[in-house]
């Protein structure tokens, strides 16, 4: 089953071809986590920073959940994450501080836990409008060619 959200300016261009088992999934700007919040100073900013990252990944999961229908998780079995990031504006961002966070949302609702994720591919795609930024995921299962590779 293929849970295609088209987004205008996120349109999953650079991902490549999907299989029909493919879960995919949009996930707006304002609620993707960033791994920046999980570090930091030890201290009392830095809980706070930790808050702000596990609610993140709450809301996250929360659209996730929203999008996909049927059993949850979908796959027991290895899989391959790949994400399309089409970031608000041009600064300069490490797109690769949003794995981890984007990986922790879907457990549960895509995949029984992120361990099971045996191929990540992480894109830059094209700068959208401050309204429209987004992270498109797409999680299919691996065959067993690519799990011996």
């Amino acid at each position: 089953m293929t849970l295609d959200h088209a987004h205008p300016d996120c349109n999953g261009t650079g991902a490549g071809a999907v299989s029909a088992a493919a879960v995919r999934l949009v996930l707006p700007w304002t609620v993707v986590p960033s791994d920046n919040l999980r570090r930091g100073i030890v201290g009392a900013s830095n809980r706070q920073k930790w808050r702000e990252y596990r609610d993140r990944v709450d809301a996250a999961r929360v659209v996730a959940l929203s999008q996909v229908r049927g059993e949850r998780p979908r796959f027991r079995c290895p899989v391959r994450l790949t994400a399309e990031v089409c970031p608000p504006d041009n600064r300069r961002r490490d797109i690769l501080n949003l794995a981890k966070g984007c990986a922790d949302a879907l457990i549960g609702v895509v995949y029984a836990d992120d361990s099971l994720i045996y191929d990540a591919r992480w894109i830059r795609g094209p700068t959208s409008t401050r309204w429209n930024a987004c992270v498109v995921l797409t999680v299919e299962p691996l065959s067993e060619e690519a799990r011996e590779t």
